[in-house]
């Protein structure tokens, strides 16, 4: 490997453009490092994270991470990461900073901006797996570094230098930046001040566990309810465990049991009262992600802070194996066929035998092929190809083989020792299709040798019954023929219980493989998590306990190769998040990533969009286009300000690491009233049709209206960007805007409104109990709610009028409506809580309580957040919505 060197600072211009397929991405500029061996990004245990981000005057800052055999790890044995930064500057100029030359080695994985407008560094890269000596994770010591827009660097704060014969768990875990503009960071070792002495007990293992820098007086402080206290989990995931989440408090990822089980535990530098330890949790009830399998190690993390959602992707991780496979000999490798079909190849030299074989307990077992030999040497002795024996656990086993003898292919009783039917001569490179079926119950075998039957007849039995499982067995074999040699390719091979014909579909088989992986292939999977913050509250948690509204999980790249593997269809290699960004306009997330050289099932220059709404393990994902074809998206981001999407990709053959951008594609989500409400928060909406505004009576009595759909079943507030925008009922309007919860309610807000007519506001009448309804999509649930939500929508009730409400604290008069279904209106009155029958019509509407009247009301299902979502009915003309009928 050659060295690269480079300066500390380098400043130039740049002006290149390119695009690609999807959105079009555009050149932003080179950075001045280049990965002298950029196969390392191909390395699925010493995965390289890379970070990218946009600064308050435009500036796009990233990260180059690299190896580089100048500087050796402890002992010289393992190289570190080696790590530049480059800013682009709006100017059209670009900085390089040699970290090494600033005497900081090591890569950094993550960029933030700090309240100073400072640019904030960690630099802490770890392994993810592989062996180490004497337990060393990686020799680098951990930092938290300070950029001036200028390029000068210093040392914020490290847990310490690299000593000989400490454990490397001493690491900084995770950084962030709190909503007071300091940087804020936890620790995840041994001793996190440097101490080598480890003799004297507690060890401080996670006892110094979260730390912030002060950007304003320039001072780092430990938190002062963690000190003394374990504060940690069993484990944190390496390198990115930690983001903030909105109102001081930050979010934990952290671990339980299995690797596969991540969980979100709320962390605040004061809580009040005070909590000891500062966490929530210890392993339970921890916002648990638990999918049961497919991913290991936390690679990528994202948080949206307009819908309250925490997004994090890791590494594929290896399932079970397709199917009970054992190998004898050397395994089998996979060849290509032609244009659009692949086999695997089984060779052996002799004596013994190269095959796949599977156990059973079948006392009939069929096995079917499609296969051809290339070569072989049968000078002394026979060459086993298919070979399939039933257990001796109820009857005595048997055992029939296709194997060649003397240059022929013979049906072969593998326990009687007897060649049974010639089957033509070997011809290399020919493929033959082939049926052995044996049933060891009346010990018989059945042969069908290129779609014709050629032997159904008794085998040789065991002389007893051992217990033994049956084999089924196919490859190479020369067991008698020493220095000989053998290669056989098999195309498709199908194993199960009772006969299956050939020509006959591969579900007819227990075990089909298609040829495009060796039996005993390893099946991988990588599935990400989204933790869904409870709608109305400021963080991604919810109040105490602190759970989070639910949880997404859904596989990376929307295949799932260990419940549905398609023939053909594998990934053959590992995977791993390396870009994920979250589009702040639409709540979409942006996603990339990176993989072995032997993944195949997709291209990994290419960005995929993620639907904010994810419904099941196989989300569609939308493609957004290659920046750099051949280059691996290393880390993505979006600039709030200007909603503008940028990729750092590193080219796998060159090294080169590049900066484009993007235009996010104009998305929308165009759906009626009911189907809004099952996007995310955020989520930029358009009617489908004109919708009738049902509510208010005026334009000029609110801010806010309300449409509804044609049945009348769903309606929604709509809060226009312009108060001249206000409609009043009966108004047919187009609305376009963005989704989100206003005081309780469905609403789509910073509305662009266009009249188009007019028509009728018509209600659908319901019994009082059905007011409101239960939580759907977005919309929140009334308390109390029964059966699907009607909030937002034009209803009609009937009653008998029961109070006539004069001492609400708020100063409104109105009154509540009963028909008997037990219907509760709770207000305050002097600062006490006071109940009455009924549902709450919001109408000034006086009653004689020695003859309440019998009425019939039509208004907006609407709710009273203050009181927990109260049901009221919120009439629009007083004359027309509330109508005295007698019974």
């Amino acid at each position: 490997m050659k060295r690269f060197l480079l300066p500390i600072l380098t400043i130039c211009a740049v002006a290149l453009a390119t695009c690609a397929t999807g959105v079009d991405w555009t050149h932003v500029g080179t950075c001045g490092f280049v990965a002298p061996d950029p196969s390392i990004y191909r390395n699925a245990e010493w995965i390289i994270i890379n970070s990218i981000l946009v600064d308050s005057s435009g500036n796009v800052w990233c990260t180059a991470n690299f190896d580089d055999d100048s500087v050796l790890g402890y002992g010289g044995e393992y190289f570190l990461r080696s790590g530049g930064l480059t800013c682009f500057k709006t100017d059209s100029t670009r900085i390089d900073i040699n970290l090494r030359a600033f005497g900081f080695p090591g890569a950094v994985t993550k960029l933030v901006k700090g309240g100073d407008g400072k640019i904030y560094a960690l630099q802490n890269y770890t392994r993810y797996e592989g062996s180490q000596p004497d337990g060393f994770v990686e020799f680098v010591e951990h930092r938290i570094l300070k950029i001036t827009p200028g390029g000068t660097v210093t040392k914020v704060w490290s847990p310490g230098p690299v000593v000989a014969g400490k454990p490397a768990n001493n690491v900084i875990s995770g950084m962030a930046v709190g909503g007071d503009g300091n940087v804020y960071w936890t620790t995840n070792g041994i001793d996190c001040q440097g101490n080598p002495a480890l003799t004297a007990a507690p060890y401080a293992w996670k006892y110094h566990f979260f730390w912030r820098y002060d950007v304003a007086n320039d001072v780092v402080q430990e938190c002062p309810e963690a000190i003394g206290v374990d504060n940690g989990w069993n484990e944190i995931h390496r390198m990115l465990d930690f983001e903030y989440v909105g109102d001081d408090t930050f979010a934990v990822i952290g671990r339980m049991n299995d690797q596969a089980q991540w969980t979100l535990c709320p962390f605040k530098w004061h809580w009040d009262p005070p909590r000891v330890p500062n966490r929530v949790w210890t392993s339970n009830d921890c916002n648990v992600s638990d999918p049961g399998r497919g991913r290991q190690f936390v690679t990528a993390t994202a948080y949206d802070p307009v819908r309250k959602q925490l997004w994090a992707g890791g590494r594929s991780k290896v399932e079970a194996p397709l199917g009970p496979w054992y190998v004898h000999g050397d395994p089998g490798i996979v060849v290509r066929l032609n244009e659009s079909n692949k086999g695997f190849r089984q060779a052996d030299k002799g004596p013994g035998y190269s095959n796949y074989g599977l156990t059973h307990a079948w006392n009939d077992t069929n096995i079917a092929a499609r296969f051809m030999v290339e070569s072989y040497d049968d000078d002394s002795g026979a060459i086993h190809v298919i070979r399939n024996s039933s257990p001796g656990t109820v009857f005595p086993a048997v055992a029939c083989a296709v194997r060649i003898e003397n240059d022929h292919f013979w049906v072969y009783d593998a326990i009687g020792f007897a060649s049974l039917v010639d089957l033509g001569p070997v011809v290399p490179g020919e493929f033959n299709e082939v049926v052995v079926y044996g049933n060891c119950q009346d010990r018989t075998a059945r042969v069908y040798w290129n779609w014709t039957e050629v032997y159904a007849g008794n085998l040789a039995p065991y002389s007893y019954i051992d217990g033994s499982q049956g084999r089924v067995e196919f490859g190479a074999s020369n067991q008698t023929a020493p220095g000989g040699s053998s290669t056989v390719v098999f195309d498709w091979v199908g194993i199960g219980p009772g006969f299956v014909d050939l020509g006959s579909p591969a579900n007819s088989f227990s075990y089909y493989l298609d040829g495009s992986v060796c039996p005993g292939y390893e099946l991988r999977s990588n599935i990400m998590s989204r933790w869904n913050g409870a709608r109305g509250n400021s963080t991604v948690f919810g109040p105490e306990p602190w759970h989070v509204e639910s949880i997404d999980n859904w596989h990376a790249n929307s295949y799932d190769e260990v419940q549905s593997p398609q023939p053909g269809t594998y990934l053959n290699g590992h995977y791993w998040i390396s870009g994920l960004a979250v589009n702040p306009a639409s709540g979409r997330a942006w996603v990339a990533w990176g993989a072995e050289r032997t993944y195949t099932y997709d291209d990994i220059s290419r960005v995929h969009i993620v639907p904010s709404r994810i419904d099941g393990m196989t989300p569609p994902l939308e493609d957004s286009g290659v920046p750099e074809p051949g280059a691996q998206v290393a880390a993505l981001t979006f600039d709030a300000d200007s909603n503008r999407v940028y990729a750092l990709t590193v080219n796998l053959a060159s090294g080169i690491f590049n900066v484009y951008g993007a235009e996010p594609p104009p998305f929308e989500v165009v759906a009626s009233c009911g189907a809004m409400k099952a996007e995310s928060v955020g989520s930029p909406v358009k009617t489908d049709v004109a919708k009738v505004v049902t509510w208010p009576e005026y334009a000029f009595e609110s801010d806010h209206f309300y449409i509804q759909d044609q049945d009348g079943f769903a309606g929604i507030k709509v809060v226009p960007a312009k108060p001249a925008d206000v409609q009043a009922k009966g108004t047919l309007v187009s609305v376009a805007g963005n989704l989100d919860v206003v005081d309780g309610e469905a609403a789509i807000t910073g509305a662009s409104v266009t009249a188009e007519g007019s028509a009728e506001a018509k209600p659908v009448a319901m019994s009082i109990k059905c007011v409101g309804g239960a939580a759907t999509g977005i919309q929140p649930a009334t308390d109390p709610s029964y059966g699907p939500s009607n909030v937002c929508s034009l209803v009609r009730i009937t009653g008998r009028a029961r109070a006539y409400v004069e001492d609400d604290d708020s100063g409104l008069r109105w009154f509540t409506l009963d028909d008997g279904s037990g219907a509760k209106t709770k207000y305050l009155s002097g600062g006490q809580l006071v109940e009455v029958e009924g549902i709450k019509v919001d109408a000034d509407y006086w009653i004689d309580p020695s003859y309440p009247p019998h009425l019939v009301v039509t208004g907006i299902s609407s709710v009273e957040p203050q009181f927990g979502n109260r049901r009221v009915i919120r009439i629009r003309d007083l004359y027309w919505d509330v109508v005295e009928v007698y019974p």
